[in-house]
């Protein structure tokens, strides 16, 4: 994906849990400019909604500001809010904001309604899959950035794991085994040996 436009500002969070975060995305998805990879990339990221920041799931935002007293069928209680422990190890009522939706849809077309529906979808296309994960590895295996005339090694190291169904140790035997890793690897040995 290409960096956003310059001109185009960061989505700020609604700290009053008025808006979704999905409602958000979808105002800012309005801009043209926006809109070609906010399409490809919204749809991974709606699926973990379900996860918070440091990977707690939950049903409902958190909005802020602690609940206020509301008349539900004549009586008066809470609003819908929920119980948190602070990292001073007390116990704080905060608001629940609105239900998370984890849905979304696929470039391909192809809905999903949660993480388990978006996993099976991207599980069905195990070529991209190991390829993806096969440039991810190479990423970090030689620390240096993903070229064009790279993707020709890619696609080897893809097609000889084939006949493992794409196991993680047949691509990982075959990306060391790859020029991509071995001219890296020579290159590095260059450069730290002393003159």
């Amino acid at each position: 994906l290409r960096p956003p436009p310059p001109n185009v500002p960061a989505i700020e969070p609604d700290a009053s849990g008025a808006i979704t975060i999905r409602e958000m995305i979808e105002a800012h998805r309005a801009d043209p400019a926006c809109a070609s990879c906010h399409k490809v990339m919204d749809p991974p990221g709606m699926a973990l909604e379900h996860f918070d920041v440091i990977g707690t799931y939950r049903e409902h935002y958190r909005a802020g500001g602690p609940p206020k007293y509301i008349r539900v069928n004549g009586k008066r209680e809470l609003e819908p809010h929920i119980k948190i422990l602070t990292s001073k190890g007390r116990i704080q009522t905060i608001r629940q904001g609105g239900k998370v939706d984890a849905s979304g849809t696929l470039l391909s077309g192809q809905k999903f309604n949660n993480l388990n529906g978006f996993r099976r979808l991207v599980l069905q296309d195990h070529p991209n899959l190991a390829k993806n994960f096969a440039r991810q590895l190479a990423l970090y295996a030689t620390g240096k950035g993903y070229h064009f005339k790279d993707r020709q090694h890619l696609d080897t190291i893809v097609n000889k794991s084939q006949s493992t169904n794409y196991g993680i140790q047949s691509i990982l035997h075959q990306l060391v085994q790859s020029p991509l890793f071995l001219e890296q690897s020579t290159k590095n040995k260059e450069q730290s040996t002393p003159q």
